[in-house]
């Protein structure tokens, strides 16, 4: 509330919250238990009337479908302590984020849970699912709305707009499901986003108190996991440390913009319509669900956080192995960001996703399927002490990325050795395109301006760039459309691109650390069978390789 003062009191108006709690451990032995919640939304159900199945995979919640006289919804109970994660900054999203026609309804809050709608023309993504062509654009796509939209719903003040006139929720008693399940329409032709900037990114102090909560758990972490075990005390009290100086590599190298992220855009919260539905480029529709670690954030942390996922299948045996071969390929890197930046635009726009700019990704190379074989399966193995001590991890003896790297870190090592060396022949200090910050406009700006500079300037002179770069003008969403469709709009589009690509590879190190502060915390107090501790080692590991490679440490 330090940051959203009337976060609370606008959740306490438009959504009641009933003072109904359910013990997880008592749900996940009996799932009768959840039939209380159930009531709040069908009153006069009696216990032999209700089915409840509880659903897998989920490492937040514990996941419940309930059915009743032909209806369906969705229960979900917190597993952890709720100081994980904001519970009421997640309330408002998911209110907002169906208010605005990207997720499912709303039907009841209570206190360590939500019955919410659940949408039986649509099915849960597999892993498999994530590099098919068409998938690859249908989750850029989705990923981008849920972006401008929320800016536009949760405003720069950091909390849900709600219309005052609709209260959908504003009264205490709770509105049943309708029985086809289908996500409201929402109001997609809004077209531009509020005056309101947005708010800095909180994801960083949200990994201060990870860091803070996994400092607390030092002894336990100690005594799960042989691999941090074997980190000095120092070491582990220096998890904030490793979060600030990250912050600063980030946030002023790696340029890109803000954004309200969803921060969890892993299969398992990819919705995929099961219907004839499909967008006009013969795309799935998909949508984004679960809100549980949203917040204000940098769009590169998303992209690169969606692309970590890819190495994740929670629906195996042994579902907290990652395999991080599956990173997507370059050509998938490109099809994503472009279909990407053309809904984005399409939506600030207030036209539909398909937009021509989004067509612009279909001639880009799929690269349908994984990385099989070039490297070798990094991420099945727990991370031992040699990984997380800092000793020269992915580097060879002249510091060039080793090859027991993944391709993705591998390749971002070797385009920051040529930018490098690129920067000290022409005697540039740094990218033109300035650091994180401020809006997608402003982003964009400075990247356009840095390409026509570079253009003028290898025309004048092939062997040099300008010394004296100009202040990029601001232009608006509607200019930088009208660019990307002029003469030299497919190049113009290619420079975003892969200036976005840069800086979403080099973002997946905050994910990294992100999810492994994350995952020690939930191994010393979640009620789930996850092997938290087991996947925390892996993502810490892909840290530190991710700063040996890059010169970070």
């Amino acid at each position: 509330r330090l940051v959203w003062p009337n976060a609370m009191a606008l959740l306490l108006e438009t959504v009641p919250i009933n003072q109904v709690y359910v013990d997880p451990a008592s749900a996940l032995k009996d799932a009768a238990a959840i039939l209380p919640v159930a009531r709040l939304v069908w009153p006069n159900a009696e216990a032999g009337d209700v089915a409840i199945e509880h659903l897998s995979g989920a490492m937040t919640n514990i996941v419940f479908k309930c059915s009743y006289q032909g209806q369906e919804i969705i229960v979900r109970l917190v597993a952890s302590g709720s100081e994980i994660f904001d519970r009421k900054l997640e309330a408002a999203a998911f209110e907002a984020a169906a208010r605005a026609g990207l997720g499912a309804q709303l039907h009841a809050l209570f206190l360590n849970g939500r019955c919410e709608q659940y949408l039986t023309h649509y099915r849960t993504a597999t892993a498999a699912d994530l590099p098919q062509p068409g998938m690859v654009q249908a989750v850029a796509g989705a990923l981008a709305a849920f972006h401008a939209r929320m800016e536009m719903e949760m405003g720069g003040d950091g909390h849900s707009r709600g219309r005052p006139d609709s209260g959908a929720h504003a009264s205490a008693n709770v509105r049943a499901p309708a029985a086809s399940g289908d996500a409201s329409s929402g109001h997609a032709g809004s077209s531009c986003r509020g005056a309101a900037a947005a708010p800095r990114p909180t994801i960083w102090q949200r990994m201060q108190l990870w860091a803070r909560m996994a400092r607390e758990h030092a002894g336990a972490i100690a005594a799960k996991s042989s691999a941090f075990g074997s980190l000095s005390a120092g070491a582990l009290e220096s998890f904030g440390g490793q979060v600030e100086r990250l912050q600063s590599v980030l946030t002023s190298q790696f340029p890109s913009w803000d954004t309200f992220g969803h921060n969890d855009a892993q299969y398992g919260n990819v919705m995929v319509a099961t219907d004839a539905s499909a967008s006009s480029s013969g795309r799935p529709d998909v949508r984004l669900i679960d809100y549980d670690y949203v917040c204000w954030g940098t769009t590169a942390f998303d992209i690169g956080n969606c692309w970590c996922e890819w190495a994740a299948d929670y629906h195996t045996a042994t579902p907290h192995v990652l395999r991080f071969e599956r990173f997507p390929r370059p050509g998938q890197q490109r099809a994503f960001l472009q279909a990407y930046l053309g809904a984005l635009t399409s939506v600030r726009l207030g036209r539909q996703v398909d937009g021509a700019l989004g067509e612009a990704a279909a001639g880009v190379e799929d690269d349908a399927g994984c990385d099989g074989g070039s490297v070798p399966d990094h991420g099945t193995q727990s991370a031992g002490a040699s990984a997380l001590d800092g000793t020269g991890v992915g580097v060879d003896a002249h510091g060039a990325p080793a090859p027991s790297a993944p391709v993705y870190i591998r390749e971002l090592g070797s385009r920051q050795r040529a930018a490098c060396s690129a920067h000290s022949s022409s005697g540039s200090g740094s990218s033109a395109a300035g650091s994180t910050g401020t809006s997608f406009e402003a982003w964009a700006s400075r990247s356009i301006h840095s390409y026509h500079a570079g253009s003028q300037a290898v025309e004048a002179d092939p062997t040099h760039g300008s010394k004296h770069p100009q202040p990029a003008p601001q232009l608006s969403i509607a200019q930088i459309h009208s660019l990307l469709q002029g003469d030299r709009g497919q190049q113009l589009l290619q420079h975003l691109t892969e200036q976005l690509r840069e800086s979403s590879l080099a973002w997946c190190a905050a994910s990294h650390l992100h999810w492994a502060l994350w995952g020690m915390v939930q191994a010393c107090c979640s009620a789930i069978d996850f092997d938290f501790m087991r996947y925390a080692e892996q993502r810490y590991e892909q840290y530190q390789l991710m700063c040996a490679v890059l010169g970070w440490r």
